[in-house]
């Protein structure tokens, strides 16, 4: 079936804190309790309203589908609230049906008995009912995307420059033009050119030599010009190894080679981190390794990248931030020593939501895919910044997020292309597209 729709930007999660109210309103009502004859309490005194709580079970189970499945298929009068209306009514009438007919029996033990024999023949009718119900949920939430593709293509051909963007556009402009097609309330283009292969569009599917989060080293595998006599390290985490592909292509036009030493959850910088709050000592470990290659290498140029205050644990008497300013500038200055360049890049914001679901929602638009730029790994930037700037070397900050976001915004749709493979890294065809743009903020043409 498809998946649900993504939360609109800044909508509060679910549950969240607007679940409380309900919890405290239900919680009022049994501490009031029943012993005052005020009309509140004779109101819900009647039998009605008892009814309508022996029912809730049912209810429950009732609305769900009927409200995903039947707002879809309102239209005129039956829009907006009384449509939801009209829906809440058909809920309630599945509910007292299932309540006086599956749940009541049950309760009260009028199902007939069935002989053992018979019995087991309901397991494989059970199964087949579970198996019939997957399929065809499955069916009806591949017909409404079929469907909402159809819709897409017959939008797009009538409006045929919608997707036409020369090559020679720069990403920033592309970037812009996929902003005005959310903002017209445009559909999401029905053929993508990487939508289907998604979850394989990702730099640690298709390259292996890389340290997982219990490695304190890893293989070395050179891309880019493999031949060439220039080097440049990538040096960092999976942020850092989203831009692989980027700096392979870059490295085969501009003649360099390309040599990676990646960890995954582990900023190359001197901060202490841990992963998903348990202790981390394969990170500080993969760093001292990786600080020997470097002196070994020496390398041409190197290239950091991180996920910004990913679960740093700061040193007493200071803040998360300044113990990742504190690492930066440590590290960056010490890696300046060890090479004539050294290129620090941004990071990117995270999704709320995951970009596969988005695009295969039959109700989605390039507005509801859409993210804000926003999230701890946006706050890092200007910090990391600074810290580069307070090493007092020749180390540059690199603005990256430019080639993913504008105006404060970054659509996961551009042209035919999924920008982003999951919530938090970049496609491998996204950053492909993006490389000689990406050579060109990094300014490593002097080698």
């Amino acid at each position: 079936p498809p998946p649900p729709p993504p939360p609109a930007p800044g909508a509060p999660p679910c549950p969240g804190w607007p679940a409380r109210r309900p919890v405290w309103g239900t919680a009022a009502v049994l501490v009031a309790g029943t012993a005052t004859d005020d009309p509140p309490v004779s109101v819900m005194s009647m039998r009605s309203f008892q009814h309508v709580g022996d029912l809730s079970y049912s209810i429950y189970l009732w609305h769900w589908p009927i409200l995903l499945l039947g707002q879809p298929k309102l239209s005129g009068w039956l829009d907006g609230w009384l449509g939801t209306a009209a829906l809440l009514v058909l809920t309630l009438a599945l509910a007292e049906l299932s309540y006086r007919f599956v749940e009541t029996p049950f309760q009260h033990g009028r199902i007939p008995k069935v002989k053992t024999r018979f019995a087991l023949t309901l397991w494989p009718v059970s199964v087949a009912l579970v198996l019939v119900a997957a399929s065809l949920a499955s069916n009806y939430g591949n017909a409404q995307l079929e469907q909402s593709r159809e819709q897409a293509s017959d939008y797009y051909e009538k409006h045929p420059a919608a997707l036409k963007q020369p090559p020679e556009d720069r990403i920033e402009k592309k970037i812009r033009s996929s902003l005005a097609l959310a903002d017209e309330g445009a559909p999401v283009p029905p053929n993508l050119a990487n939508g289907d292969d998604l979850g394989d569009d990702v730099w640690q599917q298709q390259f292996s030599c890389f340290a997982g989060f219990d490695d304190s080293s890893a293989r070395i595998c050179p891309m880019g010009d493999t031949e060439a006599d220039k080097t440049v390290v990538l040096l960092g985490d999976s942020h850092a190894g989203m831009w692989l592909y980027a700096l392979d292509r870059v490295g085969k036009e501009e003649g360099f080679k390309v040599l990676p030493l990646l960890k995954l959850g582990c900023a190359p910088y001197d901060v202490e981190q841990t992963f998903r709050e348990d202790p981390f000592p394969s990170c500080p470990e993969f760093r001292d390794w990786s600080r020997d290659q470097v002196k070994k290498i020496q390398p041409d140029a190197i290239v950091l990248g991180h996920r910004g205050l990913n679960y740093v644990v700061p040193e007493d008497g200071e803040s998360d931030e300044q113990a990742w300013h504190r690492g930066v500038e440590k590290t960056v200055t010490e890696l300046a020593a060890l090479s004539p360049q050294v290129k620090v890049l941004s990071d990117i914001p995270p999704l709320p939501w995951n970009p596969k679901s988005c695009i295969t929602d039959p109700e989605s638009t390039m507005k509801s895919c859409t993210a804000p730029v926003e999230g701890i790994e946006i706050e890092s930037n200007p910090i990391t910044r600074q810290a580069v700037a307070d090493t007092g070397t020749d180390a540059e900050f690199v603005p990256v997020l430019k080639l993913v976001c504008q105006s404060g915004r970054c659509p996961i749709v551009v042209g035919d292309t999924v920008t982003y493979r999951d919530t938090s890294h970049l496609s491998i065809t996204w950053t492909k597209a993006v490389a000689q743009e990406f050579g060109a903020l990094l300014d490593l043409d002097d080698l």
